[in-house]
């Protein structure tokens, strides 16, 4: 029987089925619990410093997209010089803007209880910033991988700053026939999702 779920990162690491299949890491925002608003005292400075960084962290993460190319001057072949480009996207700064603005104008615990919530479904809504497959090994297995470091996706999340507990595990079991059937379907789901974080 197929199964599906989603887990919070890394404390619900361990509940990952120990079956192959296919999965999905999404970003989420801290829980009122994870930024200290549940306490008899909340702080909102703190609150707040620590919901921008995150926000920030995680716009950078999934609006990457960097560009590679070659430019050549109009002339012939063996005088002609070629550039190199790379454009990295700044679309997380302006994002970055846009929370700065709403968050400098939440002075109460109330008032940021509820602009969190709207933020959580919205990020609740963004598309997988990674999609990969377990073929060979359970999805277990290949979750403890990507938590040891010991995977390419590990070391772009921390290129970025944003960290396991900002990450949510959404998981198919899938009984593949063939790694081929296992890579026909994470491209095809790929393809769909443009995740900001697999490799290209």
């Amino acid at each position: 029987m197929p199964e599906s779920g989603v887990l919070i990162l890394p404390s619900q690491a361990h509940k990952a089925p120990s079956r192959p299949g296919i999965y999905r890491l999404l970003v989420r925002l801290p829980s009122n619990y994870e930024l200290g608003l549940e306490l008899d005292e909340p702080s909102l400075e703190n609150a707040l410093k620590l919901i921008k960084l995150k926000v920030y962290r995680i716009a950078r993460a999934i609006n990457q997209r960097v560009l590679v190319g070659k430019l050549g001057e109009e002339k012939s072949h063996h005088l002609r010089r070629e550039y190199r480009l790379q454009a990295e996207s700044l679309t997380h700064q302006w994002t970055a803007t846009l929370v700065e603005e709403v968050l400098e104008h939440t002075d109460t615990i109330d008032s940021l209880r509820e602009n969190l919530s709207v933020l959580r479904d919205a990020f609740d809504g963004l598309p997988p910033v990674y999609i990969g497959i377990s073929s060979e090994r359970t999805l277990y297995e290949r979750l403890q991988e990507h938590l040891d470091g010991m995977t390419g996706v590990s070391e772009r999340m921390n290129m970025f700053g944003v960290g396991w507990s900002d990450i949510r595990f959404s998981y198919n079991t899938v009984d593949f026939v063939s790694r081929n059937d296992a890579r026909r379907l994470e491209r095809l789901v790929q393809s769909i999702f443009q995740p900001a974080l697999s490799s290209r």
